[in-house]
């Protein structure tokens, strides 16, 4: 009976050895495979996360809404306070997008030195593009700090370097648009902004804030679109003229152009086309595939 029972002891430690071994070998498959696959498996789980940041809002914050653009890097402090204060109440705040344009900072070193036309453009020079930069960034903080001051966690994210461009059209955007969604998934409000970026045909161009609301509407369909402007929204002639008539809808044809809107003259700085071309993109239906007609919102900043 002693030595049955030795017998028994020893085919139960042979095999729990067996299968402490049999688990061991799996377990250093799994720890080899999952060695093999981590890189590419967190490169798909982050892609995966990314992709589930929500964005419910993007709002266009003019530049001649937040600064006169007739007197050079002139802030509007009453307008720029109220608009940081009306997107401290929002609902939609935890998805929100924040683009702004240059007014009066950029535009005008833009325009002397010629960076809208390119590095072969006589008056063009890398200084001159320098000093675009460093005019629209300090917007940009000066935008920040309004947002900080009301409670906002919003973070800038300058589209220069990027963003890039050729020819005039954006090329590969999967990097930049990647920063936006890891902040939003954060909870983090992104703030972007019209800027002085490469191009890849012409050297150097400028990088309009509509530009970059078209492409964050494409990439992120946000459920509602608002441009805040220093206008009731959009006329059949310049608002400052007797009889002008604000425009209540826009008419857009098949392959997305806008019908029937009447020229419009811009500043003499303006160097991104002004209302001119800010029409345009945000009636594109291509752009915004869900948000026509009825969640593109126009509205004006009360001046103080």
């Amino acid at each position: 009976a002693t030595q049955r029972g030795r017998g028994q002891r020893i085919s139960t430690s042979r095999e729990n050895l067996e299968r402490v071994m049999l688990i061991t070998r799996h377990a250093a498959i799994l720890a080899a495979g999952l060695l093999l696959l981590t890189p590419v498996a967190l490169r798909r789980l982050r892609r995966r996360a990314l992709r589930s940041a929500r964005c419910t809002l993007v709002v266009k914050l003019g530049g001649s809404a937040v600064t006169d653009k007739t007197c050079f890097e002139t802030v509007r402090v009453a307008a720029l306070r109220e608009t940081a204060c009306v997107l401290s109440r929002s609902p939609l705040l935890a998805g929100t997008v924040l683009v702004h344009g240059a007014g009066s900072f950029g535009h005008f070193h833009a325009r002397e030195h010629g960076v809208s036309r390119g590095t072969a453009h006589s008056a063009f020079s890398w200084r001159g593009f320098a000093l675009t930069r460093s005019s629209v960034t300090r917007l940009n903080g000066i935008v920040l700090t309004a947002l900080l001051e009301q409670g906002i966690a919003a973070c800038g994210l300058p589209p220069f370097p990027r963003w890039v461009l050729c020819g005039g059209a954006l090329t590969d955007t999967d990097e930049p648009l990647g920063e936006v969604r890891s902040l939003l998934s954060r909870g983090v409000v992104p703030v972007l902004h019209g800027d002085a970026v490469f191009d890849e045909a012409r050297g150097a161009a400028i990088l309009s804030g509509d530009t970059l609301v078209e492409e964050l509407c494409a990439a992120l369909r946000p459920t509602r679109a608002v441009f805040l402007t220093d206008v009731a929204g959009i006329f059949d002639r310049p608002p400052g003229e007797d009889g002008a008539a604000l425009l209540r809808r826009i008419v857009v044809g098949p392959s997305g152009e806008v019908v029937d809107l009447p020229q419009m003259r811009t500043a003499a700085h303006d160097v991104t086309g002004g209302v001119a071309a800010e029409r345009s993109a945000p009636a594109a239906p291509h752009a915004f595939p869900s948000l026509i007609p009825a969640a593109l919102l126009v509205c004006r900043l009360r001046r103080s």
